[in-house]
C-alpha cells in the first residue's frame, strides 16, 4: 500500500478509532472552537527547562493526559511534579494499588460472617487490612507531590481518603479490642479496585450508569404507581370472595391484604406466579381474567419494555456523549504536544522531533518509530503535519514486524532452505493456498458432519457397541492432520498461527487426536469428538464475523459483570 493511501485511510478512520469506536460523527463546530481556544492558550514552559528532552517529556505528558481524559489544568510544570506524575501513572504503582484492592476484597472470605468467629484469626486479617490500606496511600502521596494543594479540589480523591482513614480506624479498633463489630465500611472496599488505571473501563461504565439513572427513575415511579393502583383494586375485588366449595377457604390468599396484593402483582411482572395468581379469582368469576389481561398488557408489555428502552437509550446517549468529549480532549492533548515541540512554527514535525516524542511517550524501538513516521508522513514532505498527527493514538496501536521471508508464504526465511528441497516447499505453498484445496477441505467437513450426526441418530441400545460409521473417523482425522501439517509447512508457523481461525482449527484437530488416543480407555473422552462440528464455521465468512463479534463482546461484557459484582 502506498504512503498516500495509508495516510488517507488513517484520516478516514480517525473518528472511529481515536476515541469513538462506534464511528459516531463529532460536531465540526466543537472541534473548531477547541482549536481556537487551544491557540489562545498555548502551553507555557518554565524558563529553566527549555531543553529538547524536557520538551519531549512535556509533549508526552500532554498526550497521556489527552488519552486519559485528565484535566490540563493539573499539567505538571516542574521537575518534581513531572517525576511524581510519571510515578502515579507507572505500571508498578498501579499494580501495587490494584493488588491491595484485590486482597482487601479477598479478606471478606476470611472474616465474619463468611466464617465462624472461632475460625477467624482477627490479628492476621486486621494486620493485612492495615497494610493494604497503607499501600493504597502510596498512590495518594504521589498525587500530593504532583498536584500540590490543588489535590483538595479533587472530590473523588478526598472521598477516597476519608473512606481509607475510616477503614484504618476500624481495623485498628478491631485489632485493639480483639473482637469484631458491625463494620459497614467494608462495603466500600470495591472502590480501591474501581479507582485504578487498569479498571478505567469499569469506572466509565459505573459512571455512565449513574448518569443514566434520572430518566429511568421517572419510568420506575410510573411503573410502581401503576402496580400500586392495581394492587388496591385487586385487594377490594378479590380480597374477600365466597367460600370455595372444594377447599372451604373463604379468602383469596394472593390478595388477602394490600401487602400481599402488591407483592404478588409485582411478582406477576416476571410471570413467575402466572397463572396461579389468577385462578382463584377466575374460578369465582370469568370476568376477573380481564383484570389480569389489562395489567399484564400495560405493566409487563408496555411499561416493562419502555423501562428497558429508556435504560438502553439513556446509556447509549451518555456513551456517545462521552466518546465525543474523549475525541475532542484527545485532539487537544495532541495539539498541545504539537505546539510544545515547535510544530506550529514549522508546520510539521521532522523525524528527529517525532522520534523524541514517541520515545518519551511509548518507548518503542527504532524500527517501530520509523514505521510510524512513514505511515503518518503525508505528501513526502519529510514531516508529520498536524492533521496526520491527530492519528497518532491509532497508529501507535499498530504492530510492526520485519519481513524476513514470511511474505513469500514459505516455512521459514528463503535463505534457510536447502536448494534441493526449495522447489518442494514452493509447490506446497501453491497447493495449500489454492482455492480448490479449501473447497476439498470444506467438502470433507460437511461429509464428516453428516457421518457424525448419522452415528448419533442411528445408535441404539442394540448397536451401541457397533462402530461401523465411527470407523470412518480415522479417515477424516487423518485428512485434517495432513491439512494442518501441509499448511504449516507451506505457509510457515507465523503464517499459519497468525490467523485466529487456524489456531481454532489446530485445537480442534488436537482434541480429535486426543479423543482417538484415549477413546478405548474411557468413554467420557468421546464427548470431545463433536467439537469437530465447529469447523463448519469455516464455510461462510458471515459465520466468522459472528464469532469475531462474540469474541469482541466478551471483554465488554466482562466489564459489566465486574461492575455488577462490585456494586453487590
Amino acid at each position: 500500500m502506498s504512503e498516500d493511501g495509508t495516510s488517507n485511510r488513517l484520516l478516514g478512520t480517525s473518528g472511529a478509532q481515536n476515541g469513538d469506536p462506534e464511528g459516531e460523527p463529532v460536531q465540526t463546530e466543537s472541534i473548531t472552537a477547541s482549536r481556537r481556544s487551544d491557540r489562545a492558550r498555548a502551553p507555557e514552559l518554565t524558563p529553566m527547562t527549555n531543553s529538547s528532552a524536557w520538551k519531549y517529556d512535556q509533549a508526552a505528558i500532554y498526550m497521556q493526559e489527552g488519552l486519559d481524559h485528565s484535566k490540563f489544568a493539573y499539567h505538571p510544570r516542574t521537575r518534581e511534579a513531572v517525576e511524581a506524575y510519571k510515578t502515579v501513572n507507572s505500571v508498578w504503582l498501579n499494580l501495587v494499588d490494584i493488588t491491595a484492592g484485590i486482597v482487601l476484597m479477598i479478606l471478606a472470605f476470611f472474616e465474619e460472617p463468611a466464617v465462624c468467629p472461632t475460625c477467624t484469626n482477627i490479628n492476621a486479617t486486621a494486620i493485612v487490612e492495615i497494610l493494604c490500606l497503607l499501600a493504597t496511600h502510596i498512590h495518594t502521596f504521589y498525587y500530593f507531590r504532583w498536584k500540590g494543594k490543588a489535590v483538595f479540589k479533587e472530590k473523588k480523591l478526598i472521598i477516597k481518603m476519608i473512606l481509607t482513614v475510616e477503614m484504618l480506624i476500624e481495623a485498628i479498633v478491631v485489632l485493639g479490642r480483639q473482637d469484631t463489630h458491625l463494620r459497614f465500611m467494608r462495603s466500600f472496599r470495591p472502590i480501591f479496585i474501581i479507582d485504578n488505571k487498569f479498571a478505567k473501563g469499569i469506572k466509565r461504565v459505573l459512571y455512565e450508569m449513574v448518569q443514566s439513572l434520572p430518566p429511568v427513575i421517572e419510568i420506575l415511579v410510573l411503573l410502581i404507581t401503576f402496580i400500586t393502583t392495581f394492587a388496591v383494586m385487586g385487594y377490594y375485588l378479590f380480597g374477600t370472595q365466597r367460600v370455595d366449595p372444594y377447599t372451604q377457604d373463604s379468602h383469596n390468599w394472593y390478595f388477602y391484604s394490600f401487602q400481599d396484593s402488591w407483592v404478588n402483582l409485582f411478582i406477576l411482572l416476571t410471570t413467575a406466579n402466572y397463572p396461579d395468581v389468577m385462578m382463584p379469582a377466575y374460578r369465582d368469576s370469568r370476568w376477573a381474567a380481564l383484570f389480569f389481561v389489562i395489567y399484564l398488557m400495560f405493566a409487563l408489555y408496555f411499561l416493562g419494555n419502555l423501562l428497558l428502552a429508556a435504560v438502553y437509550s439513556n446509556f447509549n446517549t451518555k456513551e456517545k456523549d462521552k466518546f465525543g468529549r474523549l475525541f475532542i480532549h484527545r485532539r487537544q492533548g495532541l495539539r498541545k504536544a504539537f505546539e510544545v515541540v515547535g510544530g506550529t512554527e514549522k508546520g510539521h514535525l521532522d523525524y528527529e522531533v517525532f522520534q523524541g516524542i514517541v520515545s518519551a511517550y511509548t518507548g518503542k524501538s527504532q524500527f517501530e518509530i520509523v514505521c510510524m513516521f512513514k505511515t503518518m508522513e503525508r505528501d513526502g514532505n519529510n514531516g508529520v503535519d498536524l492533521e496526520s498527527w491527530f492519528n497518532f493514538y491509532e497508529v501507535s496501536l499498530y504492530r510492526w514486524r520485519e519481513d524476513r521471508g514470511h511474505s513469500s508464504g514459505l516455512f521459514c526465511s528463503v535463505e534457510l532452505y536447502p536448494p534441493t528441497i526449495m522447489p518442494f516447499f514452493v509447490v506446497l505453498n501453491r497447493v495449500v493456498t489454492h482455492r480448490f484445496f479449501e473447497y476439498f477441505i470444506d467438502f470433507c467437513i460437511v461429509v464428516n458432519a453428516a457421518f457424525l450426526i448419522a452415528e448419533a441418530a442411528l445408535t441404539t441400545d442394540d448397536n451401541k457397541d457397533h462402530h461401523a460409521i465411527a470407523d470412518y473417523e480415522q479417515v477424516f482425522i487423518t485428512i485434517y492432520t495432513l491439512e494442518a501439517v501441509m499448511k504449516i509447512c507451506g505457509i510457515g508457523f507465523y503464517g499459519y498461527f497468525s490467523k485466529g481461525f487456524n489456531i481454532f482449527d489446530f485445537i480442534i484437530v488436537a482434541v480429535s487426536l486426543l479423543g482417538q488416543a484415549v477413546e478405548k480407555r474411557t468413554i467420557y473422552v468421546t464427548i470431545l469428538r463433536p467439537f469437530r462440528l465447529f469447523r463448519l464455521f469455516k464455510l461462510r465468512k458471515s459465520f466468522n464475523q459472528i464469532l469475531s463479534a462474540m469474541f469482541n463482546i466478551i471483554p465488554r461484557l466482562g466489564r459489566f459483570v465486574l461492575a455488577m459484582i462490585e456494586k453487590k
